[in-house]
């Protein structure tokens, strides 16, 4: 049979021949097959499922680091001028034509209002990752980001090497806990 193997096929079927001749030698390894990530791919675009949720992400994704050489001074960090927010749309846009399907978008880069409208349209099939990064309440910061996008899909809370972490530490994570 003539088909591309992935890595991991190739891995597996290595390990079953194998096991399959008595390699393992004094190993006890389990010769039960484990269960198979679950991925799949639509258009050239391989995707794969995040850990035990019902979210599939595409292999690669879109973040929202921004050009130096179009950045701007803005109140909170930075964002593009004119021309380098019109060639970044193009390019979020491109991507999620050829099968991206999560962008990450952090709110100091001025890069949520853009990205919402971005994705409006195509938003039952963009999943959106947004990161704290300003010392606001986690639940304020996924209400406002919900309001533009819907509904926010993952969260992560940027804490550098943890020396900025405060006591509001627990509260934010229960916080997120009960946003899920």
């Amino acid at each position: 049979m003539n088909r591309d193997i992935s890595r991991r096929e190739l891995l597996q079927q290595g390990t079953r021949l194998a096991l399959a001749a008595g390699v393992s030698g004094a190993c006890s390894f389990p010769t039960a097959a484990a269960e198979p990530i679950l991925e799949y791919r639509r258009g050239g675009m391989l995707y794969r499922r995040l850990g035990a949720t019902d979210l599939f992400l595409s292999a690669l994704s879109f973040g929202s680091h921004i050009n130096p050489s179009h950045r701007i001074g803005a109140k909170h960090g930075s964002m593009l001028d004119e021309k380098g927010q019109t060639r970044r749309d193009r390019h979020i846009s491109k991507a999620i034509d050829y099968g991206v399907n999560m962008v990450d978008t952090y709110e100091n880069a001025g890069q949520w209002k853009p990205m919402a409208r971005l994705v409006r349209t195509r938003r039952e099939n963009t999943l959106v990752s947004i990161c704290r990064q300003f010392p606001n309440f986690v639940g304020k910061n996924i209400d406002d980001a919900a309001r533009l996008f819907g509904h926010v899909d993952l969260y992560r809370i940027y804490v550098g090497d943890g020396s900025g972490m405060t006591d509001t530490i627990l509260e934010d994570w229960d916080t997120m806990r009960k946003a899920k």
